[in-house]
């Protein structure tokens, strides 16, 4: 694998670094659990999937264990208005997003 096949962000490599990034499983983020521990990194991963690939809100729906696409939409919303709020959450996007640049 060259440099360049390395950096391509995808929702499989989303999923890892937010997994990693909040020591939870892959599993767990694909999962059906809804307890908080779970569900915000869910959402973080959501919001970078669609903010970092070409993938429709359905396509990454079906690639986080099925979900349905106003889950994802919802998810990507309530990231959006944190940002725009500069709330709590931005520097964790901030920092989710320095990892998968590297």
């Amino acid at each position: 694998m060259n440099i360049e096949q390395s950096r391509t962000i995808t929702v499989e490599r989303i999923i890892t670094i937010v997994a990693d990034f909040f020591n939870i499983s892959g599993n767990d983020i694909r999962g059906s659990r809804r307890t908080r521990t779970i569900s915000e990194p869910r959402q973080f991963a959501m919001y970078l999937s669609r903010a970092h690939t070409e993938h429709s809100y359905p396509e990454i729906g079906r690639m986080f264990g099925g979900k349905d696409h106003t889950t994802v939409l919802a998810a990507c919303r309530k990231m959006e208005k944190q940002l725009k709020e500069n709330g709590p959450m931005v520097s964790t996007i901030r920092e989710l997003e320095a990892l998968l640049e590297k």
